[in-house]
């Protein structure tokens, strides 16, 4: 075997060697992509996308708990449990303040991570002339643990074509205004349609059988 074939060959096979290495890239996690909420000393995370070597994406849900030293710091390790995250349709809506599209109503979401795993949103509104109200929703499939399950059912949502294209609650306080819909009172469904920054308010009949009334936009 001359010297330019024995070239040929080591080149060729540290070339084999780095193709596997080559493809890898470093797993990591994407945090900002899903559900994140902090209380007391646990951060509880739902739907959170990681990405292995190969550029696969997985989604896990995650529970942080974190340990004060007696003298008041952090102790540096944490205890982390995750399992596979469920399929789920509808998502949990962003905290923040959202504004209605002609500049009328104004609403404020909060959460709550409720202990079946799903999100429940607070959201308190100001319309027209200061008109106050609240509505309640929650992450997940219109199903017994929902909190709004009974009006929802009472008002037909379970039984809509597209009931697992929206995240659903109630008006739970006065009278909820949007966009020229007029008001609607308690226990009315609402579906909501969301990218995170921009929410799409459905107001349903407050009876079976589930009846589209009105919607409104509002940005974040």
């Amino acid at each position: 075997m001359n010297n330019n074939t024995c070239r040929k060959l080591a080149t060729l096979t540290l070339l084999s060697s780095l193709v596997p290495a080559m493809s890898l890239a470093a797993p990591r996690v994407l945090l900002e992509k899903g559900q994140t909420f902090a209380l007391d000393n646990e951060v509880r995370g739902f739907q959170i996308p990681t990405i292995d070597s190969f550029g696969e994406i997985k989604y896990y849900d995650m529970t942080v708990t974190l340990t004060v030293n007696d003298d008041g710091s952090l102790n540096p390790i944490a205890d982390v449990v995750t399992s596979t995250s469920p399929t789920v349709n509808t998502r949990a809506l962003i905290p923040g303040t959202y504004k209605s599209i002609d500049g009328v109503t104004v609403c404020k979401i909060n959460n709550i991570t409720l202990t079946n795993g799903r999100i429940q949103s607070f959201v308190n509104c100001t319309g027209l002339y200061n008109h106050l109200s609240e509505l309640s929703f929650a992450s997940g499939a219109v199903t017994a643990e929902h909190p709004n399950y009974p009006d929802l059912v009472v008002a037909g949502v379970n039984k809509r074509t597209d009931v697992n294209t929206q995240t659903w609650g109630i008006v739970t306080n006065g009278s909820f205004g949007v966009g020229s819909c007029g008001y609607y009172s308690t226990k009315y469904p609402i579906g909501i349609k969301t990218n995170g920054k921009t929410l799409v308010f459905s107001i349903y009949s407050i009876t079976a059988p589930s009846t589209f009334q009105c919607s409104g936009i509002f940005n974040k």
